[in-house]
């Protein structure tokens, strides 16, 4: 039912497999076609693509044209909102919060609770949720400025934010916050990396916010946020069941003609 996966990290960033090993993965899975999308380029940040655009597009779409007749590839972007590309290269593009900024710092939030902590006491009075607000913020400033094809992991800032899910004003500020980014990219990922990696045992985003992106028509589309090439289709049962129990009947998939949607 899910028969493509458009998050993928190789070594061209962060990621452990090269391309060609991610494309062997998919075709293992039954893939009918793979996207990747490395990190977009960040001065300062070793696990990105690097300044030069061309020579990753270059790489990724010649493992395209060696692997043609057998599963179409993809090539795309996780762009960073403190990045910029040149997004006429890229067959789509997955907009991402990793970073935020305070002051002349710049915080990696996705790389720990003590980063997490250190923000929330020197800037934010110690509050989670106000954290998470910043988070949800800098996303929703993404979306309108950049107008991506996927919003990435919506509510990442849960992995070491300390934020409570169970908290309605938690809820109630997600809910919102999808639901105005959905305007400017109505298509979002169901991300299970955090799930393959052992740090959370459901996907992103959390059921609430499916429901309201369900209620209000937006679309969805499964993702592995695959690091590791056996975790090219990581809990993707899992998420099939779970979008069915929310009532969705279709995830989008990537063709050369644009989105289509399978049914589940």
């Amino acid at each position: 039912m899910i028969r493509s996966n458009l998050h993928t990290h190789t070594t061209l960033s962060d990621g452990r497999g090269t391309v060609k090993e991610n494309i062997e993965a998919a075709l293992r899975a039954g893939f009918v076609s793979l996207g990747i999308s490395d990190h977009s380029y960040l001065e300062g940040d070793d696990g990105c693509i690097g300044p030069d655009e061309l020579k990753y597009v270059s790489a990724v779409r010649e493992a395209a044209e060696e692997y043609k007749g057998k599963i179409e590839v993809f090539c795309g972007l996780e762009l960073d909102a403190l990045s910029e590309c040149r997004r006429e290269l890229y067959d789509y593009v997955i907009a991402s919060v990793h970073i935020l900024e305070f002051g002349e710092r710049r915080y990696q939030i996705d790389c720990g609770h003590l980063i997490c902590n250190e923000v929330k006491d020197s800037y934010l009075g110690g509050s989670s949720n106000r954290l998470a607000e910043e988070y949800f913020k800098a996303l929703l400033d993404h979306a309108k400025r950049t107008r991506p094809d996927i919003i990435g992991h919506f509510d990442l800032i849960e992995l070491h934010g300390g934020v409570d899910i169970e908290d309605p004003e938690y809820v109630e500020m997600a809910v919102y916050y999808a639901e105005q980014t959905a305007k400017w990219c109505p298509r979002f990922e169901i991300n299970t990396g955090a799930m393959g990696r052992g740090q959370r045992p459901w996907p992103y985003p959390i059921r609430p916010v499916l429901e309201k992106l369900k209620s209000i028509g937006a679309a969805v589309i499964p993702s592995s946020d695959c690091h590791n090439v056996e975790c090219i289709k990581f809990g993707f049962d899992f998420v099939a069941s779970l979008l069915k129990d929310v009532g969705f009947k279709s995830v989008d998939r990537l063709t050369k003609d644009g989105f289509v949607s399978d049914p589940l």
